[in-house]
């Protein structure tokens, strides 16, 4: 017994890694040759190859809507697997869904892998095959989890399908040609030469002439009238230039009440509307200076009379003493009626 034990105690040791502890886990890259040798449960369709947990795939398109006979471009996208660059692209081909309805236009784009983020987008060139074509049919797509249960290691996870539009392609043709609108008489066959006088058929209602005959020339002369208000002619012009002027200097007439200098601002005030009314150069200030250029311009010798003497007496007074209210009022009724007289003229 003594001679056999240390026998068993060898045998023991050289198991005890194996019966203690088992094989290690298989990690790493390791798991994609686990799935390809081991195919216990592995799916003979709809499987290319991807593994990881809670996989995720999904259509993109360039746009919504397609011309027909127009090629689109769709991209499956394939997320939150750990073998990107070992994922196989499906081939749309041997799919009978998608082979119905779109056809396989070489040369399809290379795929796009993200080893970061774990996604691999698998871009296809495809032309819709009628306009009965209305969406990117679903895909079905199993993986492999190494970490689910035996029997659960393929889950199948679906790329929903993405609505399509397949629009008319446009006509080479010209638009249609239109019926022919006329009134029934100019369908009737006529035998022979006999001439058809195109007289014939329905005359204009009478009240139709009426009125054209009345409201012509009254549309006519309110559009004359219209005109003539949008562009006055130099006269009338020149006449409502004036009355603005009248009234903007009649208001600041009525406002020299309150003016610590009441004899200057008669004096300015009549003077700007000389100046502007005639046209003269601001320089001409004096009043015998006005009263050299006024009397040219055919104005009563009463009324140049009194504005000389306005002026003469306003000026002689700017720098008096500050006029009372009852001295003032006067002198700014007669500025005022001074203007209205002259814009009589």
């Amino acid at each position: 017994m003594r001679q056999i034990s240390p026998l068993f105690s060898l045998l023991f040791l050289s198991l005890w890694p194996v019966v203690g502890h088992g094989p290690e886990p298989v990690r790493g890259e390791a798991y994609a040759q686990e799935a390809s040798s081991n195919p216990l449960g592995q799916p003979t369709e709809h499987y290319y190859g991807a593994w990881g947990a809670g996989v995720r795939v999904h259509w993109e398109l360039e746009r919504d809507s397609v011309k027909e006979g127009e090629v689109l471009l769709a991209t499956l996208v394939v997320e939150r697997v750990r073998n990107p660059q070992q994922v196989q692209r499906p081939d749309l081909r041997k799919l009978e869904v998608f082979a119905r309805q779109f056809e396989w236009i070489e040369p399809q784009p290379p795929p796009e892998v993200d080893l970061t983020s774990g996604q691999v987008r698998f871009p296809y060139r495809l032309r819709p095959r009628h306009r009965g074509v209305t969406e990117v049919p679903p895909l079905l797509f199993h993986y492999f989890n190494p970490s689910a249960p035996e029997g659960r290691q393929y889950p199948l996870t679906t790329a929903p399908a993405v609505t399509l539009r397949v629009l008319p392609a446009p006509s080479s043709e010209g638009p249609s040609a239109l019926p022919l609108q006329a009134e029934e008489f100019w369908f009737q066959l006529v035998d022979g030469d006999r001439y058809v006088p195109p007289s014939v058929g329905k005359k204009p209602f009478a009240g139709l002439w009426l009125a054209s005959l009345v409201l012509g020339p009254l549309a006519a002369w309110s559009w004359y009238r219209l005109w003539r208000w949008w562009f006055p002619d130099a006269q009338r012009l020149a006449r409502l230039q004036r009355s603005r002027l009248a009234r903007n200097v009649v208001r600041q007439l009525e406002r020299i009440r309150k003016s610590s200098q009441p004899w200057q601002a008669l004096h300015t005030a009549v003077v700007y509307y000389i100046q502007k009314r005639w046209n003269l150069p601001p320089g001409w200030a004096t009043p015998a200076e006005l009263m050299a250029v006024l009397r040219d311009q055919n104005i009563p010798g009463s009324l140049l009379s009194r504005l000389e003497h306005l002026l003469q007496e306003w000026e002689r007074r700017r720098f008096a003493p500050q006029p009372t209210p009852s001295q003032i009022e006067p002198e700014i009724q007669a500025a005022i009626e001074l203007l209205l007289r002259l814009e009589e003229l």
